[in-house]
């Protein structure tokens, strides 16, 4: 190709661009950050109390210093490590309330909307466990809820097939989404 064909090229591609109509109202100004510091996320486990036939959903620091000051009293067993979430309250996250049966046999975890305290008659609020979103952005996955009447036990998971195998069981019935969460990195996996 020689000079001119390439000034020849190019002047055109300038003509079409300054040709070209601008409408009105299409461009977009850059929407504000919307997701929370993943690098800040903390680890939440899942445990099990043995006496109250009860699961928990905390950040693990907290269930090991839980286990070492009250001894066997009330032991809280760690079963699997169960998402990333926030310990802190940080931006574009809600916080996230233990709900506690009125016999302390059961528990079930709910986010604050609209800056409401979650309230389910029965129950008693315990305060702040996490701060996760209220809906599914920034790379957050569901975390899945299920039931199981007969012990009256919550457990939760963010991988679709545990929550399936235990629904399929006929023992436990999907508690539907209460909020999103940031998955481990095998939480896929069948």
């Amino acid at each position: 190709m020689n000079i001119f064909s390439l000034a020849v090229a190019f002047l055109l591609s300038h003509a079409f661009v300054a040709c070209t109509p601008i409408k009105s109202g299409t461009l977009e100004s850059r929407s504000a950050q919307t997701c929370a510091d993943p690098s800040l996320a903390t680890l939440f486990v899942s445990s099990f109390s043995h006496t109250r036939t009860a699961h928990l959903i905390e950040v693990l620091t907290i269930t090991v210093d839980y286990q070492s000051t009250i001894g066997t009293a009330d032991v809280y067993d760690i079963q699997n490590p169960s998402f990333l979430a926030w310990a802190t309250p940080q931006p574009f996250t809600v916080p996230i309330h233990q709900i506690k049966r009125g016999d302390g046999e059961d528990f079930i975890f709910l986010p604050e909307v609209n800056g409401t305290v979650p309230s389910v008659s029965g129950w008693s609020t315990e305060g702040v466990t996490a701060y996760a979103y209220a809906t599914q952005v920034c790379g957050s996955v569901p975390l899945l809820s299920v039931f199981n009447s007969a012990t009256s036990d919550h457990w939760w998971t963010t991988n679709a097939a545990d929550h399936a195998r235990l629904v399929a069981t006929g023992r436990w019935v999907d508690a539907g989404v209460p909020f999103y969460v940031l998955p481990l990195p095998y939480d896929n996996e069948p």
